[in-house]
């Protein structure tokens, strides 16, 4: 797709290009993707995707220009990739007339705008809409308590309207970790708090459900996760991703510890990691599987399709997948990993065939958990887009 220019006069143009798949695989288990519907279950917004409230407008102003509300046709035009020159135009015009500017690094779409916000325009019926809201108007729409015009039954839209007024007043209470921060992280009632917050065991009083069935599965998923990728540093560097056992008197803070050393590490520390996560799975994981599998079918199965919160990549449930002891857990994560790589067309971005063959692949791991002030864990940045769609100060921004 060919750059269009702005006809604003103020703005710099949007440059709108065909999408292009990375070629690397940012979840290389396949986590993401039930991470990406469960922060949808929990918090407006409707879909991670949809990030800024401008852009919003200008899809609307769009369609409301091209008359789809009337036609069909038009309607069916709207949709296709073609017109994303378009509402990038408008969306240069909604910006000038808010006096933000966007530097040249930020003027590159590169995902069409109906893959980014197709749900939310559906779901709040906004083609079938004959006048524009101001940005503030939008955010109302997704964020204030009255049904209005989405899709959502009542009873769901209570449950995303507390979940997330819950979680805006609670999420101050993560913050980055440091290395130093460790041996004192989980002391007191707000170490309590932070225990809790990084495990899902023992939450606090009045933690929605789904909020706390979420902390439970980032858990899982990170120490998952973190096992599989360290492995294959191991298999890579070493030949073999198989380590001596040892027994943590602290599981919790070394897992934290040697993951805040990355990039540093050296290949003792890979194997204590190893060790650590195996532990963590053995003490920690395997035997909450089954109660929290229930409750969370119980939870989501009255609303949805539960097979979109349960299924792994491979067609196993997460109970299913989890009960396997720590001896077999390696190897069914690196199946695991290939199959996701085979759904994604992407055999280059396997790190590890095989742990028990000894087959490395072709690219080259590393670790992904993460625990600053957004996230602790893999994913829960997925848990905070609804929020930074609502409160992001861009839509306070203004300049002279």
């Amino acid at each position: 797709m060919l750059p269009r220019k702005s006809t604003s006069s103020k703005h710099s143009a949007f440059i709108v290009r065909s999408f292009k798949q990375e070629t690397s695989i940012r979840s290389v288990l396949g986590f993401m993707s039930l991470a990406t519907r469960w922060g949808d279950y929990l918090f407006p917004g409707i879909t991670v995707l949809t990030r800024d409230l401008h852009d919003v407008k200008a899809i609307h102003e769009t369609a409301i220009r091209m008359d789809v509300a009337n036609s069909p046709r038009r309607r069916y035009e709207f949709q296709r990739p073609a017109t994303d020159p378009t509402i990038a135009r408008e969306l240069s015009k909604v910006l000038s007339r808010e006096n933000i500017q966007k530097s040249s690094s930020e003027l590159t779409q590169q995902m069409t705008y109906w893959q980014r916000y197709g749900s939310l325009v559906d779901h709040f019926g906004l083609l079938d809409q004959k006048r524009p809201k101001s940005v503030d108007g939008y955010r109302k729409m997704i964020f204030q308590d009255r049904l209005g015009l989405a899709k959502d039954e009542p009873r769901i839209r209570r449950r995303r309207i507390s979940n997330f007024r819950w979680y805006s007043r609670n999420r101050g209470k993560v913050f980055a970790i440091q290395p130093t921060d460790i041996q004192h992280l989980f002391r007191g009632e707000t170490g309590s708090w932070r225990r809790w917050w990084l495990t899902g065991m023992k939450p606090p009083a009045n933690v929605p459900d789904s909020i706390c069935l979420v902390r439970e599965l980032e858990f899982f998923f990170t120490v998952w996760q973190t096992l599989f990728e360290a492995s294959a540093f191991l298999l890579r560097e070493t030949g073999r991703a198989d380590v001596r056992r040892s027994r943590s008197t602290q599981p919790l803070e070394d897992f934290l510890t040697l993951i805040l050393r990355y990039p540093n590490q050296t290949q003792s520390d890979w194997r204590k990691l190893v060790s650590v996560c195996l532990q963590l799975h053995d003490d920690l994981i395997s035997a909450r599987l089954a109660r929290w599998q229930k409750n969370a079918i119980n939870l989501v199965g009255l609303d949805k399709n539960i097979n979109g919160y349960m299924k792994l990549h491979n067609k196993q449930d997460i109970e299913t997948f989890g009960a396997r002891g720590s001896a077999e857990l390696q190897e069914a994560l690196a199946e695991l990993h290939v199959a996701y790589c085979e759904l994604q067309n992407k055999r280059h971005a396997v790190c590890a065939w095989s742990f028990k063959d000894r087959k490395p692949g072709p690219s080259y791991p590393a670790l992904s958990a993460a625990f600053n002030n957004y996230r602790w864990g893999l994913f829960g940045y997925r848990f905070q887009a609804s929020q930074t769609l609502c409160e992001s100060a861009k839509y306070l921004e203004r300049q002279p």
